[in-house]
């Protein structure tokens, strides 16, 4: 589980990255796609596995 001190230093770590490595992505739908991707990285649902 998830806590929201640990979502809000994801959510930290996460805009000082991009503000970091941003300039590297010429245009904005690259940037916007790996920002997509990253912020999914965490979500549960797509980290689930069959319990057993």
């Amino acid at each position: 589980m998830i806590t929201e001190p640990a979502a809000e230093t994801w959510d930290h770590d996460l805009d000082h990255l991009f503000t970091t490595i941003g300039h590297h992505f010429g245009r904005v739908e690259p940037r916007r796609r790996m920002w997509d991707y990253v912020r999914a990285l965490p979500e549960p649902r797509r980290c689930s596995r069959a319990a057993g």
